[in-house]
């Protein structure tokens, strides 16, 4: 092209930066096409327009599953109780695994208002299912979550739904 213009300056051929480059399963082309009123360099950009499928991702799923808390009182110990997948903990488990009580939006796994070691909860059989159980005491009114923190994979791993303490009545 001949800067300033959109006509051909007839001596060379196109560059590799009037063409758009894609590769990959399900990736397909609907348009490409250039802009002849950008006249600042002697390439036209070019646009491309592309049809993408892929797979759908997977439900998400934790490794550990917390069971649900209703509203408690802050004159009595939170005690969560959560499940941890074995095969998760056999790959990924650690002594220094750690079970936090979080805001309940939380920012960053490091916001933890309390925390304890996943190593000092106790095991708990409910309707021949293992549970661990963890205790938290003096927590304020506010509304939280817990969660389970993997040292070796340094985040979440598991996390509850929202519950709250209140005042007892």
């Amino acid at each position: 092209m001949t800067v300033g213009t959109s006509d051909p300056d007839g001596k060379r051929v196109p560059s590799w930066t009037d063409r758009v480059l894609f590769k990959g399963d399900g990736i397909s082309g609907i348009s490409y096409a250039n802009n002849k009123k950008a006249l600042a360099s002697d390439h036209l950009p070019v646009v491309a327009a592309f049809k993408v499928t892929a797979p759908a991702n997977p439900k998400a799923q934790w490794e550990v599953v917390f069971e649900h808390l209703p509203t408690w009182y802050t004159s009595v110990p939170l005690v969560g109780r959560f499940q941890v997948n074995q095969q998760f903990y056999k790959e990924n488990g650690s002594y220094r695994d750690w079970i936090g009580v979080f805001p309940a939006s939380i920012n960053d796994c490091t916001t933890a208002t309390n925390w304890i070691y996943a190593a000092t909860c106790f095991e708990q059989i409910i309707d021949g299912e293992k549970f661990l159980a963890c205790e938290f005491s003096d927590l304020p009114i506010g509304t939280y979550r817990l969660g389970y923190f993997a040292c070796h994979l340094n985040c979440i791993v598991g996390l509850s739904k929202v519950f709250q303490i209140i005042e007892q009545p």
